[in-house]
């Protein structure tokens, strides 16, 4: 008595798609992790040139609590945000750097 050999049928593709997407989403998870397109650029607080001092305003009517800051520290601060937000990826409008018309 002679057996037959059968050929092996492939695997249903479900069975490779599970594989594959799980795979997928290894490397997606690893590009993600390393940081993939971030920048090395750090924030850094510029060092004020004069103490910021606290006053009682009102906004909308409403008491807050407001400050007095030197000019050019404030421009110094908003200078290292936005360029903090342009080195991570965002637009000249999101960053608010574009120039308004």
């Amino acid at each position: 008595m002679t057996k037959s050999i059968r050929k092996p049928r492939p695997a249903p593709w479900w069975r490779w798609g599970g594989w594959l997407s799980l795979l997928w989403l290894l490397i997606m998870a690893q590009a993600c992790a390393t940081g993939a397109g971030k920048s090395p650029f750090q924030v850094s607080v510029p060092t004020l040139q004069a103490p910021v001092i606290p006053v009682a305003c009102r906004l909308n009517g409403q008491p807050a609590e407001c400050a007095i800051l030197l000019k050019t520290d404030l421009e110094a601060i908003v200078r290292n945000l936005k360029a903090a937000c342009l080195a991570n990826g965002q637009s000249a409008k999101e960053c608010l750097t574009e120039n308004p018309q």
